[in-house]
């Protein structure tokens, strides 16, 4: 009896961490994620999940969170790293994302790509990082903007609106707005986008959005 129970618990562990990593390079796999965590990257899923054994060097692999699920490899994790993946999974999407759905398809990473801060895999993350944090900063952007127009009288619920900023002015709906309420909208976009009306004299076209109300 102690040896089937030896031989199933020996299956099960192979079968929830098939590509067990070296100790030193688990500890460096692991600072990895740390690191880019703290950037916050979201390969620092791949770092844990290479060092949990979830996925193997230069091997094609996926993984997905969406909500409560979290699957690797177009399967669920194993129940015995759920907890942790899901708990990672939740604290990300709350602090980094726009939503609570996020993942990677890759045809496959090294160790010492993952651990090497100026490889091609975390410079190519921190990219994709910046393009997600400015769709984060535009849309907080678009609701300061959006409730200051409706604190001003100028929309009313249920309203579909274009606002434009050019260097020349702020136009709703290709009427400009009246020239004593724009500097509040110019303090909007400077803080939550990083325009400063004063350094784009000249140019016409500034920024844009469309949104319903």
């Amino acid at each position: 009896m102690k040896s089937r129970l030896f031989a199933l618990m020996l299956i099960f562990c192979v079968a929830v961490s098939a590509y067990a990593q070296t100790p030193a390079e688990k500890q460096a796999l692991e600072q990895a994620a740390k690191e880019m965590r703290r950037e916050g990257d979201s390969y620092f899923m791949v770092a844990h999940l290479m060092a949990d054994g979830l996925i193997k060097e230069n091997e094609a692999y996926s993984w997905l969170s969406s909500g409560d699920t979290f699957l690797v490899n177009d399967k669920p994790i194993p129940t015995a790293f759920y907890d942790k993946y899901h708990t990672m999974a939740e604290d990300y999407s709350a602090n980094c994302l726009l939503y609570n759905r996020f993942g990677v398809t890759s045809t496959g990473s090294t160790i010492a790509e993952i651990i090497d801060a100026v490889s091609s895999v975390r410079v190519s993350a921190q990219r994709r990082l910046e393009a997600d944090t400015m769709k984060k900063r535009m849309k907080r952007c678009s609701k300061r903007v959006t409730e200051q127009l409706a604190a001003d009288n100028l929309i009313k619920k249920g309203d579909h609106f274009t606002i434009f900023f050019r260097s020349y002015g702020i136009f709703l709906n290709y009427k400009e707005i009246d020239k004593a309420l724009q500097s509040k909208y110019w303090e909007i976009v400077k803080k939550e986008e990083g325009f400063d009306i004063a350094t784009y004299a000249g140019q016409p076209y500034i920024s844009s959005f469309s949104t319903t109300y």
